[in-house]
């Protein structure tokens, strides 16, 4: 009798950690989901980064390469001209 008593005086600590474990779960499960859209979410910064990195460079070398072509044309511009004359 007495160990059905304490079994009864148990359940309802029992009932509470069940409540606290399935709390405790979906805490970690959230905290996991949190975690793994933050990990997505840094990837997607940094590929865009590094996309811009690189549109920066390409961006560099046709300005780059523009010039040299519009100093050649004025050369060239001239050179007609003189020939013209």
């Amino acid at each position: 009798m007495t160990q059905e008593r304490e079994l009864l005086q148990l359940r309802p600590l029992k009932d509470q950690l069940n409540t606290y474990s399935e709390s405790s779960k979906e805490q970690i499960e959230a905290n996991v989901r949190s975690e793994f859209e933050k990990n997505k979410m840094s990837k997607q910064v940094m590929d865009l980064q590094n996309d811009l990195d690189r549109f920066r460079s390409d961006n560099e070398e046709l300005t780059t390469s523009n010039f040299t072509l519009t100093e050649q044309n004025t050369i060239l511009v001239e050179q007609i001209r003189s020939f013209e004359k």
